[in-house]
């Protein structure tokens, strides 16, 4: 059974229990992150760490442990759960806390939690085979905070299933292009890898690939994308710690390029499964 952390101790996934007056729960006041192992290493757990108090300090919610002891008890977690399932993944969790008049923080009442979960790597059909995204009105609130805040998403995920679609793409009034709801969005022509900008969580997988593609000489542009500009795409992914990366060839029912993966998504793809497949021997565990 896996074990996970919740007010200083080690406890089963049932004893993880939050109080109903906690701001998580009445007032949607929460931050989180999300990471997984490869070969049972963490996959840029400072990254994640730097992330987490980065959230914090946006939304003033402050975690009620140390960047230092936050490392030490997800790796704790991790050397526990280990002999128990092939990969895992990791979800560290700090909510508001309970509030005597539903909405005013008090300080050092914040509940802090780590869950462990068992990941089953994905097959190679599940990285070629294309995807659907639909759109939908929606911005992020806090740019690049991860926040507990997904109403709109999960709203819109039933949707999402009736068109057989993977992800929602998040694009505002405007008209701008942003984000999926757990994933960032890439897009490319034929020589070129355009990559969003605007209200988006900075993604530690869309940073490892877009530093795997520049070191590869190609083309990358990190810019605004409007939603006009999608359909004369000739292909897209998108890509998450959970997800890993994914091929997207139809949006809204409009099939990019001529349907098949391009070769800009495809050599993504290759350079991002080399990197995670190399990774845990070049890091200690």
């Amino acid at each position: 059974m896996l074990t996970h952390y919740f007010k200083k101790s080690w406890v089963s996934r049932d004893q993880i229990l939050i109080p109903g007056t906690d701001l998580a729960i009445t007032r949607g006041y929460a931050l989180f992150d999300y990471l997984r192992t490869y070969d049972q290493v963490l996959f840029h757990l400072d990254d994640h760490i730097e992330r987490l108090f980065r959230t914090a300090s946006i939304i003033n919610l402050n975690p009620p442990f140390s960047k230092e002891e936050i490392t030490a008890i997800v790796r704790k977690g991790i050397i526990r759960n280990a002999p128990y399932v092939r990969e895992l993944d990791v979800k560290i969790v700090v909510t508001g806390g309970d509030s005597l008049d539903g909405i005013s923080v008090q300080e050092g009442a914040q509940n802090f939690y780590v869950l462990f979960g068992s990941i089953t790597p994905h097959d190679d059909a599940y990285f070629t085979t294309p995807r659907k995204l639909i759109t939908r009105p929606s911005t992020r609130i806090f740019t690049d905070a991860k926040s507990s805040v997904y109403l709109g998403p999960l709203v819109y995920r039933a949707a999402a299933k009736q068109a057989g679609a993977v992800e929602i793409l998040n694009v505002s009034l405007s008209g701008i292009v942003s984000e999926c709801m757990r994933a960032n969005i890439f897009f490319c022509t034929d020589d070129e890898v355009i990559v969003p900008i605007d209200d988006i969580l900075l993604g530690i997988t869309r940073q490892v690939i877009i530093t795997q593609l520049k070191q590869a000489g190609l083309k990358v542009t990190e810019r605004t994308v409007t939603i006009d500009e999608v359909f004369q795409m000739k292909g897209a992914w998108i890509s998450g710690s959970g997800i890993e990366i994914i091929p997207i060839q139809e949006i809204d029912g409009a099939v990019l390029g001529d349907g098949s993966i391009p070769a800009l998504a495809v050599r993504a793809i290759e350079l991002f499964r080399g990197y995670t497949a190399d990774y845990p021997t070049h890091q200690s565990r």
